[in-house]
């Protein structure tokens, strides 16, 4: 069991620290008195907590501080320390410490990080060039702008999605208030009728008698989808299902390559090996991309341009390919990358708003047919009734 501990020494000081395979808490509890801590604090760390990757929120909180505290001229090793003081979570800090002890013992920042787990591989092939280069502020200037970017998309993809899903919601609730409420209050007026009873009213007695005299086998299956829907979720990001959708697919593609554009424009302006870069920058891109990404490094090792590479992969638009064009023959191919980062930005942004100009009276048109159902359904026996007599 890992373990991030918390106390004070003999002379009142606070201390922090971390223990790997540490044994259990008694043991660990009794291994720290003897080394002279006292009032501690234990919190146990999983491996399998370890092993999970960092959100992107937190990466851009930390490379933010981070760069912050670089700008000031700390040296490394006080940054890192001033990190781990700031930080809240436990697993989080011991990832920090780990990484600090690991730095201390002469490893090199790259492979630190890398031990610490839970690090994007972007981010830790970045700090071996800072490293190497002395662009560590630089780096994670840019760095925190991706991620932001990132977290951002993230954002602004819920607020999208908050919409139809509030009104599917209030329209479930309506729904059920209807069906399990109402209706049984005219059920004797409907069975009354018997074979001249409106379809979509027989429809809706039906589903309110089985709703409420057998509601444990759709509380079962309710259960049931949900139990699936959270193991899809754990296999598959929310990225990829939107992908499927043929309006949001489209948008959340976009803004996938936008990222991934982004990404290539920080690594190649570090000067990083252009086909490392495209490598380190592929999990950006949607699953169905990633084939054109190979045909791309393949073609470069080829000998093709980098411009028609990217051409006979038909990954980019006319307008994106010539700004490609241009920055690779002036030999400024991260400006390039930077400029078509724009670009999908702008569009990124006019489609949101297409989008959400569409969505709106959409699902007030499905709520106010679904309401019209509803109406119809309940009163529409009583003017067969009114009629008859």
């Amino acid at each position: 069991m890992h373990v991030f501990w918390q106390g004070v020494n003999s002379e009142g000081q606070p201390c922090e620290g971390i223990l790997i395979e540490a044994g259990s808490l008694e043991q660990i509890h009794q291994q720290l008195h003897n080394q002279g801590f006292f009032q501690l604090q234990i919190n146990p760390v999983e491996p399998t907590q370890l092993q999970k990757s960092l959100s992107v929120a937190w990466l851009a909180e930390m490379t933010g501080q981070w760069k912050q505290l670089a700008d000031s001229g700390l040296p490394l090793k006080d940054c890192l320390r001033f990190l781990i003081r700031s930080q809240s979570d436990p697993t989080n800090k011991f990832r920090l410490h780990n990484a600090l002890r690991h730095l201390e013992s002469g490893n090199s920042l790259q492979e630190s990080f890398q031990i610490a787990q839970g690090f994007p591989d972007l981010f830790t092939r970045l700090l071996a060039v800072a490293e190497n280069s002395d662009q560590l502020p630089t780096i994670l200037r840019a760095l925190q702008k991706l991620y932001v970017l990132q977290e951002q998309e993230r954002q602004e993809r819920w607020q999208l999605l908050r919409y139809p899903l509030t009104i599917a919601g209030f329209a479930l609730a309506i729904f059920l208030a209807t069906t399990i409420l109402l209706v049984p209050l005219f059920r004797r007026l409907y069975l009354a009728q018997g074979d001249e009873l409106f379809w979509l009213s027989a429809s809706l007695l039906q589903l309110s008698d089985s709703l409420r005299l057998q509601p444990l086998p759709w509380l079962a299956s309710l259960l049931t989808v949900a139990l699936i829907t959270i193991s899809v979720h754990r296999k598959i990001s929310i990225s990829q299902i939107l992908n499927w959708l043929p309006w949001l697919g489209r948008l959340q593609q976009t803004v996938q390559i936008q990222l991934y554009s982004q990404a290539l424009a920080l690594m190649t302006k570090v000067e990083l090996p252009l086909l490392e870069a495209l490598e380190l920058a592929s999990p950006l891109l949607p699953k169905n991309l990633l084939s054109r990404q190979l045909r791309i490094q393949q073609s470069l090792l080829q000998g093709r341009k980098l411009y028609q590479a990217y051409q006979e992969a038909s990954f980019l638009n006319p307008e994106q390919l010539r700004l490609l064009d241009l920055g690779e023959s002036s030999e400024q191919i991260a400006y390039a990358f930077q400029r078509i980062a724009d670009h999908q930005l702008q569009q990124i942004q006019r489609d949101r708003q297409r989008l959400q100009a569409f969505l709106q009276p959409f699902f007030m048109v499905l709520v106010a047919l679904m309401v019209l159902a509803l109406l119809l359904a309940l009163y529409m026996p009583l003017f067969q009734m009114g009629m008859t007599f």
